[in-house]
């Protein structure tokens, strides 16, 4: 079996993300074959791999408001695990419950 270059562009229309980047990949015939397989009709074999790549980066992190939500979703599903973890996540921290105090007191004094 032979090694088949075929230069891999990762540059696409304005529309899409900028690319500027380029790619050259060294595949073998079966590999160049496997690539052209599962690739969609209609979507060209850079931005095929392009989306690949994309699709195999890691997620990004949650967002706290986007962790509680997700808590919130899986407790109102009775999940009990949830219930406590976002009971615990609201709790009101040290800190906060110190302020909470002190506005308390600072509200109070002025009446």
């Amino acid at each position: 079996m032979g090694i088949c270059t075929r230069p891999v562009e990762i540059v696409e229309n304005a529309a899409s993300t900028m690319r500027t980047h380029r790619v050259t990949a060294n595949l073998t015939d079966s590999e160049l074959a496997r690539l052209e397989e599962m690739r969609p009709p209609g979507c060209s074999t850079s931005a095929y791999l392009a989306r690949l790549v994309r699709e195999a980066s890691p997620p990004s992190p949650a967002t706290h408001a986007e962790a509680l939500q997700l808590l919130a979703e899986s407790a109102r599903m009775g999940r009990v695990q949830a219930v406590i973890a976002l009971e615990r996540a609201l709790r009101p921290t040290a800190g906060e419950r110190d302020l909470d105090g002190e506005l308390r007191r600072i509200l109070a004094d002025e009446d």
